[in-house]
């Protein structure tokens, strides 16, 4: 009987008890709950805004700005490889003459990471963003997404701007001639020599690269923006046409 007692005198079951961690999402994992979010909005039921703690904030926040993280990578990195391609400095399939396939192949890898995320939201997202708990949701994870490009850009400004004076001509035949003895292994002078007028060459790829970096971020932001918009309206519809046909009520 005590234990009926005590089982029948016990409080209501609460959904994420206080002592529990944040809980932490893929991006699968938090894509998929927006996507239940939506559909129960869709479905006539009305969710709370307090249902969306804290702590789930902070978990589609980090979901965003890890997401892009690789972003930061990428573009210290073939940025400047497509720019280079593009002015005859690095063969691209083998060929220094480069066709335009393979100068807009180039360019994609440039920004093919953020755009491919962008887009990926878009595509399983697009029509979620209906309802506040939604909305609220997307935002917080696009919040994420947003710290993390500017963090990027700010990164990647001095990297650009300040790298062509470290590997100017005088620079760096300073620093062969200093290690010689220890790079002789590697290269003729003749190829050291190749190798001082290259870079300075490359110079002048890396101030443009951070513009082109810059270029591809406001793309990236762009494109949730427009598919967002389109798909709020997609979702009013046929939220509209689901009460207008009894499918859910009106409440």
């Amino acid at each position: 009987m005590a234990g009926k007692a005590s089982a029948s005198s016990a409080g209501p079951l609460m959904v994420g008890g206080g002592g529990e961690a944040s809980p932490r999402y893929s991006l699968p994992e938090a894509i998929s709950k927006i996507q239940m979010f939506s559909l129960v909005h869709k479905m006539g039921e009305k969710i709370p805004v307090e249902f969306l703690v804290f702590k789930e904030k902070i978990s589609f926040w980090v979901v965003g700005f890890k997401g892009i993280l690789l972003d930061l990578v990428l573009a210290a990195l073939f940025t400047p490889f497509s720019l280079a391609v593009m002015n005859h400095l690095i063969p691209i399939f083998g060929t220094h003459d480069p066709n335009l396939f393979d100068k807009v192949f180039a360019c994609i890898l440039s920004g093919a990471y953020s755009i491919g995320f962008n887009v990926m939201l878009g595509y399983n997202l697009g029509t979620c963003y209906f309802g506040r708990v939604p909305i609220m949701a997307i935002r917080t994870m696009l919040g994420g997404f947003l710290s993390a490009q500017i963090i990027k850009l700010i990164i990647l400004f001095p990297f650009f701007h300040f790298l062509p004076d470290w590997i100017n001509p005088h620079n760096v035949a300073s620093f062969l001639e200093k290690h010689w003895n220890f790079v002789r292994p590697f290269m003729s002078v003749e190829t050291a020599q190749n190798l001082i007028w290259w870079l300075g060459d490359v110079r002048e790829v890396f101030i443009r690269s951070w513009y082109l970096v810059f270029g591809m971020t406001l793309l990236s932001f762009a494109i949730p923006l427009v598919v967002f918009f389109v798909g709020r309206q997609k979702a009013r519809h046929e939220y509209a046409m689901n009460v207008r046909y009894d499918v859910i009520p009106d409440n």
